[in-house]
């Protein structure tokens, strides 16, 4: 059989049909392992699976003394890269730093049921190193949170988070210049939905062309947003209708000062936005539909496509040694993944005359 030819625009994302779930989620007990913060992906993920079915919470550090009767085992990545047990099954993990971490992540995916990405990339690469069962499960947000009443407007920019380095923190800092009237730094969770409804109009800049949690939350806020286009935000929303878009940094203050101009346009663009993301694009559409290709599609076993995955899925032994030794040698791999995969695809190919792309 020769190989799969796979394009990143043939990935579609795994959305909510409204179609009832009850049935499925009858009987079922759920147990949900993450480090608790109360800023991550899992506290809101975990927020709406109460709303659906009784759910008990497990740190990473307690996977010892997690018992085997539950219903299923949901594993959200905080980036602390660790083997899950092999005892503990059904069990399926939602990757939401891919674009950051997917040499580390590789790894942990191998001892999933079933694996969702948060990154349309993410699921192309693990496709293409040969894993079957990935789905894009996109971020999202929480009305309850994100979504607040309107309030007056008394910043020109909103930016919630860290400056990071490089294009975006020079570009941060150029927007606190020419718009003193703005908040452009970190917040609590809750203080941010605050600055957004505030803010005339909404600021991102991915760090590694991600669909981010901003992007969500902010329109979720009722306020503008301004975004790079990044990889998949045309899946889901209309440009200039939910949302204005640049492309290189020097476009941004001249696009800022537009839209700043023109008040009306400001608020249809916030308002479309919002009642969007409020309706398809909330963390209990994406439980629902996780939890519905959860319990309608997992087999009796998981098995890659890739010879070299199969072997790594029975040896949690290497897979320990590798993250190890990928902690010990790469130490900044965050910052660009691509330079690690050659390491690690040369190494084993030394070892076993095979790529991991071989499939």
């Amino acid at each position: 059989m020769g190989k799969e030819v796979l394009s990143k625009v043939e990935i579609k994302p795994l959305l909510d049909d409204r179609s009832s779930i009850d049935n499925l989620l009858l009987g079922k007990k759920i147990a949900l392992i993450y480090e608790p913060t109360t800023t991550n992906t899992a506290f809101y993920l975990k927020n709406a699976l109460e709303r659906l079915c009784p759910v008990t919470l497990f740190n990473p550090h307690e996977l010892d003394d997690v018992p085997n009767n539950f219903s299923l085992y949901i594993v959200v990545d905080d980036s602390s890269h660790y083997i899950f047990p092999e005892h503990l099954r059904p069990a399926i993990c939602w990757l939401v730093d891919t674009h950051l971490t997917l040499s580390f992540d590789w790894i942990m995916a191998l001892n999933f049921d079933i694996i969702f990405c948060a990154q349309r990339d993410g699921v192309f690469h693990l496709k293409k190193l040969g894993f079957k069962n990935v789905y894009w499960l996109p971020l999202a947000c929480d009305p309850e949170i994100h979504g607040g009443p309107p309030l007056s407007k008394t910043y020109d920019i909103g930016f919630v988070g860290k400056p990071g380095f490089g294009e975006r923190k020079k570009t941060l800092l150029n927007l606190k210049k020419l718009f003193p009237s703005s908040y452009i730094s970190t917040a609590d969770y809750k203080d941010m939905a605050k600055i957004y409804a505030q803010s005339k109009l909404i600021f991102n800049m991915s760090i590694r062309h991600d669909l981010n949690m901003r992007i969500f939350e902010g329109m979720c806020s009722g306020s503008a947003l301004l975004t790079d286009r990044v990889d998949g935000l045309d899946e889901f929303f209309e440009e200039n209708k939910h949302f204005w878009g640049y492309d290189v940094s020097h476009e941004i203050p001249d696009k800022i000062h537009f839209l700043l101009s023109d008040p009306n346009r400001l608020h249809e663009l916030g308002k479309a936005a919002s009642a969007l993301v409020r309706e398809c694009h909330t963390y209990d559409n994406r439980a629902r539909a996780m939890l519905k290709k959860t319990f309608t599609s997992l087999s009796p076993s998981f098995t890659p496509h890739s010879k070299i995955l199969q072997f790594l899925s029975r040896s949690p032994a290497i897979q320990h040694l590798l993250l190890n030794k990928l902690v010990n040698l790469i130490l900044l791999s965050w910052i660009d993944w691509g330079m690690t995969m050659p390491r690690i695809t040369n190494k084993l190919k030394a070892l076993t005359g095979r790529s991991l792309y071989d499939y």
